[in-house]
């Protein structure tokens, strides 16, 4: 049976029920233009308009997020996005985040926003074929580990050039990887990674599946995938519509209760745009979704959960796994054993005695806390309980 301690760290930050995230997927230098037109539509874009009132960008920060200001977005982006096939339908655009001046300082705009985070999604995504069904996606297409790490060092490169730093985390693309993939993201430095598609693995009830995990020598955290976005879209027809709403918002907020009521991540699957060059239309998407994403948000509103990109996440993980706390009579001692570099250094800490308002850390900060929580600096040594 686990020990009862009256000074702990708290699973997430400022011990809030859940940590939420929204996940852009394709977010790239890329434009299909899907009615062929020959103009810039926003469904049509996948980050190649950059923020102009054509873009997907645009309808993202104004058409959906504008009421949402605390959420907070990593986008996965494929720093050289190529087609799924070699022979598509329509006229497109497939090219490198740092193609020109102008999109790599939008790319590297967003990044800087501390609304967002632009992860890493693969050089290309993907080795095109004939047809659709016959794309490779990246991680399956390397043929050993040498490859797999040469290829991605090629996109780390391009990352660099942009953004002025290494990728932190990242994503398979299409969720799909082979025996030595996890190998080559723990070698390459990654902090975090996505490396499934949990919700499609896991049954309704199951817990383990849906929080964060290790992997790889480094202990690179694994954050689940939980959330569809579309999952409060009703079923398509008049008919079906009219008798399937109740019942997709209330498969969709018992899906929520019951990771709110487990402490498990919210990370919500989208994409970018609908878009693709063979004809098709790709889901989830943010266009498709955007009163199924408004719902969720909204029921999220009274919550207690805590909205975070992939990073911020990751960060506070790792600091909470790798400090401990040694309770004294002055308050306790903590010791930290972090070994990666962490930007973040925070811990919120619960502290299970009666009025104590303020902690005092190592530096001589003093920090207030709620409801007996209270957010401080990882740092070694000595921290004072104030009554």
């Amino acid at each position: 049976m686990e020990s009862y301690s009256t000074i702990k760290p708290a699973k997430w930050l400022n011990n809030a029920d859940s940590p939420v995230m929204l996940m852009v997927d394709d977010f790239a230098n890329v434009w299909v233009d899907a009615n062929d037109n020959g103009r810039v539509e926003p469904e049509e874009d996948w980050g190649h308009a950059l923020d102009t009132q054509s873009s997907a960008f645009e309808f993202l920060t104004k058409k959906i997020l504008a009421d949402y200001p605390h959420v907070r977005v990593t986008f996965f982006t494929p720093v050289a996005r190529v087609p799924t096939t070699k022979n598509y339908k329509c006229r497109a655009h497939f090219g490198p985040i740092n193609e020109n001046e102008d999109t790599a300082a939008f790319f590297r705009a967003v990044h800087r926003d501390p609304r967002f985070e632009i992860a890493y999604h693969g050089l290309t995504h993907g080795v095109p074929g004939e047809r659709t069904e016959d794309f490779v996606q990246e991680w399956v297409a390397y043929k050993s580990l040498e490859e797999a790490l040469e290829t991605i060092e090629k996109g780390k490169k391009i990352y660099f050039e942009v953004f002025e730093e290494n990728p932190v985390g990242g994503k398979y693309c299409g969720y799909e990887h082979n025996s030595f993939s996890d190998e080559s993201i723990d070698r390459s430095g990654f902090l975090w990674w996505c490396r499934r598609w949990d919700r499609g693995e896991a049954s309704p009830g199951e817990v383990e599946r849906f929080d964060v995990r290790y992997f790889g020598v480094h202990r690179v955290l694994d954050i689940p995938s939980t959330v569809f976005g579309a999952m409060f879209n009703p079923p398509k027809g008049p008919v079906a519509r009219a008798l399937g709403k109740k019942a997709a918002l209330k498969r969709g907020i018992d899906e929520l209760e019951h990771l709110l009521s487990h402490k498990l991540v919210i990370s919500i699957q989208e994409h970018i745009s609908p878009a693709r060059p063979d004809g098709r239309r790709q889901t989830p998407n943010i266009f498709d979704d955007r009163e199924s994403l408004k719902i969720l948000f909204d029921y999220l509103e009274d919550k207690n959960v805590w909205y975070c990109t992939g990073t911020e996440l990751a960060e506070y993980v790792h600091c909470r796994d790798n400090v401990t706390l040694e309770e004294n009579e002055r308050g306790f001692v903590l010791r930290s054993s972090l070994g990666r570099d962490i930007k973040r250094r925070l811990v919120s800490i619960i502290v299970d005695y009666e009025n104590v308002k303020q902690i005092v850390t190592p530096a001589g900060e003093f920090v207030a806390g709620r409801d007996r929580t209270f957010t401080v600096p990882v740092a070694d040594g000595q921290y004072l309980l104030v009554r």
